[in-house]
């Protein structure tokens, strides 16, 4: 099921062709039925010439019947891939030839499961004919002709005809094109090595299977087109969006329009990203054209999270993170299956999972987007102090994890573990702290930081129930009412101040670091990861612990150390060298990659993985590449319009890549979307971005942060490289 292939024939017999270590092969009639993609064509009965079209029968039911020998009057079908094989048949009038009993085909105005029609095909002289069998009815369609119609064919001609004869199947839009090119994807094309072009080394694609699967609205893909992937939310976030736990608590907004497609009224939007996916195929693959060329998709689950929403009535999927992960790798798979499908067959498709680097160049020299598997999680080895853990526990659970196609996993996320301890430097705190009471009996230990670590400020008072915060009005009630409200709250404060943590004030009040580094058990499971060579991510890590696993890293010389989205940050300093251990991790050979933020913050942020990257170059002759960790559905905002901030010039549409990529605003449904106005609503809008900071950098006189960046897939690789020795 996890496979990719690149696939080509020659001679008229099947080739096998490798990639990412799987052999696989295509036949000639299996080409011939994925090659039907996208295609407008009429159906032709051989033994009599009849072609298909439409009527309406005496019942008044819309019908399809092989009833005309003119070309002009038979149905024109858009064959648009339900998944590889199985194709979508839209007529001119946008209905789809459906069927609900055997041999009777209807028209109906929307896809249903007997909408899709599995096609085979046989070879026939020097073309084909194929079969069309309804995969709701297991029943081929079939042709009765002759005399008193004895004679059956279910064997037809597939006669192709001009696009602009074919309704438009509703899709998203790329709004790309490269002169002199028929496809954009072409200009990508380049050498394996010395690869110009960027990675993000942290995107969220398949968040939407986290937290128990229901709260993160719409889909990368749906087998029956965006109108299903990107429907109304209001089935999971209820009327209005007032259901919609995950957006009031960490995005802020207790309500919003559901529309989806093709209104798309409230979202996708930069601040509406938390709980609705910004990650559509065709968004990504817009993305891709810019100049993508590797992409790290790190499955994350939060079981705290995923526990109490299914408590408040969300969810309904496992929320054990072995199984969600699992459920979010089948679902890359099926990603890149899909994309095939709309591409004409296996390994067509611009969306490429890759599980070694050799894999990764071969994938981009042939102008596609390599995809990396990874893990951010909270309980990736279910080892909290209140589960039982071992050395054999963790191993095993690597194995598992490596098998699956996962290449790069943080042995820490938003809570400590008996591996060790989590930053507490952090927004949310407060949050993770509850949640860490929950995951491990406790709160977080504090301690003073060191002279060279700047520390985090942490609440001893966790509940604090304020009545005029909580209820609209209360100055103006009634004084009984009041009073009683009053009395309700200090009741509650009181109740909960003995479970509240007790923080020494001198410590607390901006000198905390969390007191738990990489333990004994921790310590195993960083040299197990590097034994299988899988990339160790240390953002989210507590400093003690960051510290000690580069320590373990350097006495092994193992370069497959990564901060993917500049969480490996500012409470890890030394004095003499800011953000030091961002230094150690460039010298190791390791690789940054930083959040995307406003355009005017960008560089800034930017900075000190820019200059440890740059310093490792100098040092050890590394490729000085800063990626970007744009952390899209990571329960974060994405930069916002660049109308809002008068210092930044606005991007003028068209713009063009180096890549001699043109770019406009990009259409989806009835939304056209420019970063000037909607900011990065969804990735489909990196491009813009990355050419509003190309813009920025330059004006700025930060032109070699931005080479850096176009530097960052190669790095990137060079770095996976070293790793995989």
């Amino acid at each position: 099921m996890r496979k990719s292939s690149i696939l080509h024939l020659v001679g008229g017999l099947p080739l096998l062709f490798v990639i990412s270590g799987v052999t696989h092969a295509v036949t000639l009639q299996e080409a011939a039925v994925y090659s039907l993609a996208q295609r407008c064509v009429v159906v032709q009965s051989p033994g009599n010439g009849e072609l298909v079209n439409r009527y309406n029968d005496m019942l008044g039911i819309t019908r399809y019947h092989f009833g005309t020998s003119n070309i002009a009057a038979a149905s024109r079908f858009y064959l648009k891939p339900a998944s590889l094989g199985q194709f979508l048949m839209l007529d001119r009038d946008a209905r789809f030839m459906s069927s609900r009993v055997s041999s009777l085909e209807i028209a109906t105005s929307g896809p249903e499961t007997g909408s899709e029609w599995r096609i085979s095909a046989s070879a026939a002289g020097s073309g084909y004919r194929y079969g069309l069998r309804n995969v709701g009815t297991s029943a081929p369609l079939s042709h009765n002709f002759g005399f008193l119609g004895l004679q059956t064919e279910t064997q037809f001609n597939l006669l192709t005809r001009p696009a602009s004869e074919c309704a438009t199947f509703p899709e998203v839009q790329l709004n790309v094109e490269a002169p002199g090119y028929a496809n954009p994807a072409d200009a990508l094309k380049t050498r394996a090595y010395g690869i110009r072009g960027y990675i993000d080394g942290h995107t969220h694609l398949t968040a939407e299977e986290s937290f128990g699967g229901n709260s993160i609205a719409g889909h990368t893909f749906h087998r029956w087109g965006a109108p299903h992937a990107l429907k109304d939310c209001r089935e999971i976030h209820g009327e209005g969006g007032k259901q919609d736990l995950m957006g009031t608590a960490v995005g802020g907004y207790p309500s919003h329009n559901t529309a989806g497609w093709p209104q798309f009224t409230a979202w996708p939007a930069w601040n509406t990203s938390v709980t609705h996916t910004g990650y559509y195929h065709k968004w990504v693959e817009r993305a891709h054209l810019s100049g993508l060329r590797l992409m790290v998709v790190y499955t994350v689950e939060n079981e705290v999270l995923c526990r109490l929403g299914s408590l408040l009535g969300e969810g309904g999927k496992s929320c054990d993170t072995l199984d969600s992960v699992r459920r979010q790798v089948d679902d890359l798979y099926a990603l890149q299956n899909y994309v095939d499908a709309q591409s004409g067959g296996p390994g067509k498709g611009f969306f490429r999972i890759v599980l070694d680097p050799a894999a990764a160049r071969q994938v981009i020299a042939d102008g596609k987007l390599a995809v990396v598997i990874g893990i951010e999680a909270s309980e990736t080895f279910n080892c909290s102090d209140l589960d039982s853990c071992s050395a054999d526990k963790l191993k095993g659970r690597l194995d598992t994890y490596k098998a699956f196609g996962v290449r790069s996993i943080f042995p820490v996320h938003k809570f400590d573990t008996q591996v060790g301890g989590a930053t507490i430097n952090t927004p949310s705190l407060d949050m993770m702290n509850i949640g860490n009471v929950m995951d491990n009996g406790h709160y977080f230990g504090v301690e003073a930081c060191d002279a060279a670590t700047a520390g985090a400020t942490i609440n001893s008072d966790l509940v604090n129930v304020d009545p005029a915060k909580i209820f609209p009005g209360y100055d103006s009630m009634a004084p009984v009412l009041k009073t009683a409200v009053t009395v309700a709250a200090g009741t509650v404060n009181a109740l909960t101040a003995p479970l509240e943590p007790h923080y020494d004030s001198a410590v607390a009040n901006g000198n905390a670091c969390n007191s738990r580094g990489l333990t004994q058990l921790g310590g195993e499971l960083i040299n197990a990861m590097i034994d299988r060579k899988i990339l160790i991510d240390t953002d989210h890590e507590s400093t003690k612990m960051t510290s000690a696993v580069l320590d373990i890293a350097e006495r092994r010389g193992y370069s497959g150390i990564v901060a993917s989205h500049g969480d490996t940050d500012e409470n890890k300093m030394d004095p003499s060298a800011p953000h030091y251990n961002y230094i150690r991790i460039a010298r190791l050979g390791g690789h940054i990659s930083v959040i995307g933020r406003t355009t005017r913050r960008f560089p800034e942020v930017a900075t000190p993985g820019f200059k440890a990257m740059k310093q490792a170059a100098e040092e050890k002759g590394y490729v000085a590449g800063i990626g970007i960790g744009t952390d899209v559905n990571g329960l974060i905002r994405m930069p916002g319009p660049l109308k809002d901030d008068p210092l930044v010039p606005v991007l003028n549409y068209p713009f063009t890549t180096e890549f001699g990529t043109k770019f406009y605003p990009q259409v989806s449904g009835n939304r056209t979307f420019n970063l000037n106005d909607h900011g990065m609503a969804h990735y489909g809008l990196l491009p813009d971005l990355m050419a509003n900071y190309a813009q920025w950098m330059r004006s700025s006189g930060q032109q070699e942060m931005y080479e850096s960046m176009m530097n960052s897939a190669e790095s990137y690789l060079q770095m996976w490289e070293r790793a995989v020795r």
